[in-house]
């Protein structure tokens, strides 16, 4: 599990015990005393996030006249809403029956683009190419592998749990959501990856020489250490 995700997690479980709103100030006194060390700025962009997921809610702040205070957010008050408790509950339980969650990065598709727009530049150093052009298929391979892992949790929670009872409906409708919500970013940013890779298509035999020109598989390929990758149309070296 990542950082950020533990850090998500344990300041849900503070808000799912708490009787009532809590400034990030007091979220990270109480995250501290169970061992999570996280500055009140940290947890304020935390909550921040879980707000704009629906998974919390926030209050007035302690003093209206701070406005500064107001629009950073650091004095506000927030609450886990009905289904950022639901949310947090089914992670507790998953967790202690040890059903494994895959954490689908959509931020690693910012990455790919950014990753794919560095390419355009015609001055790049053959080293620099072949390290952007790595990091878009180990992206694109890291994305792929987790919304596998989901699809199988999925599977997983329909068989851990009554999806056609009547009182699954609320974790229907979070499943249904989730689901929207990465299909949403998917779309969108797989229209801006395709437009990119279109743009790139020209120099294609000119990024895949300058990957073979610095990979080090042809001559593990020749000893016999490495056998080619299936696939393979022209020389000795493996694809970056």
């Amino acid at each position: 599990m990542s950082k950020a995700r533990e850090e998500y997690a344990a300041i849900m479980d503070v808000l799912d015990q708490a009787v009532d709103h809590l400034t990030p100030a007091q979220i990270s006194v109480q995250l501290a005393a169970g061992g999570s060390d996280l500055h009140p700025a940290v947890v304020a962009q935390r909550l921040r996030s879980l707000r704009d997921t629906f998974l919390a809610v926030s209050g007035q702040p302690d003093n209206d006249i701070e406005r500064w205070q107001e629009l950073n957010g650091a004095r506000w008050r927030y609450t886990a809403t009905a289904q950022g408790r639901q949310v947090q509950r089914l992670w507790t339980l998953l967790s202690a029956e040890g059903m494994v969650q895959r954490e689908i990065p959509l931020d690693g598709l910012a990455r790919i683009r950014e990753a794919l727009a560095a390419l355009q530049e015609e001055a790049g150093a053959p080293g620099d190419l072949v390290k952007l052009a790595g990091q878009a298929f180990v992206e694109h391979d890291q994305l792929d592998a987790s919304l596998v892992g989901q699809a199988d949790m999925l599977a997983q929670l329909g068989d851990r749990f009554d999806l056609d009872a009547d009182g699954t409906a609320e974790l229907k409708q979070l499943i249904v959501e989730y689901a929207t919500h990465v299909v949403v970013h998917l779309d969108r940013e797989v229209v801006a990856i395709h437009a990119q890779l279109v743009r790139l298509r020209p120099r294609f035999a000119e990024l895949a020489a300058a990957c073979r020109a610095q990979s080090r598989a042809g001559a593990l390929v020749a000893r016999g250490v490495l056998a080619p990758r299936a696939g393979r149309r022209r020389g000795t070296g493996s694809s970056c």
